[in-house]
């Protein structure tokens, strides 16, 4: 009975609670223009504060409460990636258009996350496995259109830690039951991978947008097995697949590709 109610009430809520992470993500996407355009000290301080307050708000929920907490790193990096990656403001049409697009993506970054954290996807795990590889996809863009001739190690360390707390993320939201030390394990491990895969691709002349196609692929190829591993389902056709799939797109990439010296 106690449940039923529960359910109940939970599913009369839902239209409210889309109105509100609706409003919020509205009032983000406001706080993100005025930083784009004003990239001034005081914008930066409500950016930041605005979103950290939408984001932990109306918690009081344990579920809820929880979920922040493993969403976290999404989140701050979804908050965070503006400073370093936003369009300049400028009278042309395409800027105009760039900048539109922009705010629609990282807003809808945002929505994604508040809603996952408040339960009101039924298909969260699917959605935040869409949101989690658009991250990663972003990630790898920003590590190869960026001058890496400057603060190598920074930004290669960088690049390392943010890829181990979205791979460590991911496993903890998909495999909740299992030992976080053996999670953490696990992440490390394959962002190491991830990472020296990145470092080869950097010497193909292929460009950057088909670069971090390539890697896409990749990382795609090393969660999917990692969740047949914990799954017990991983063997040598599985394996012997995503390494077709690897060479078989990473053959359309390089065949497109305008290379480059």
């Amino acid at each position: 009975m106690l449940k039923k109610l529960s359910l109940d009430l939970r599913s009369r809520a839902l239209p409210l609670l889309n109105n509100i992470e609706a409003a919020k993500t509205l009032f983000f996407a406001f706080l993100l223009l005025w930083l784009i355009s004003s990239r001034s000290f005081w914008s930066a301080v409500f950016y930041l504060a605005g979103s950290l307050y939408l984001y932990f708000s109306a918690s009081s929920d344990r579920e809820i409460e929880g979920n922040s907490k493993k969403l976290l790193a999404s989140f701050l990096i979804i908050v965070i990636a503006p400073f370093f990656w936003a369009p300049h403001i400028s009278g042309s049409f395409f800027n105009f258009f760039y900048l539109f697009f922009y705010l629609l993506i990282w807003s809808a970054f945002f929505f994604i996350v508040l809603g996952i954290k408040n339960n009101i996807f039924k298909n969260s795990r699917l959605i935040y496995g869409a949101l989690n590889n658009f991250l990663l996809f972003f990630l790898l863009i920003f590590l190869f259109s960026i001058d890496r001739s400057q603060f190598f190690l920074v930004k290669y360390v960088s690049f390392f830690t943010i890829t181990f707390l979205l791979i460590r993320e991911f496993l903890i939201l998909e495999f909740e039951k299992l030992k976080r030390a053996k999670l953490n394990l696990f992440a490390a491990i394959f962002s190491i991978l991830i990472f020296q895969f990145a470092w080869g691709s950097m010497f193909l002349p292929i460009g950057f947008l088909n670069s971090a196609a390539l890697m896409l692929v990749i990382v795609l190829m090393i969660k999917d097995s990692i969740i047949a591993y914990f799954r017990k389902i991983l063997d040598r056709q599985l394996i012997m697949k995503n390494i077709t799939i690897i060479l078989i797109f990473g053959l359309i990439i390089f065949v497109a590709s305008r290379w480059q010296p």
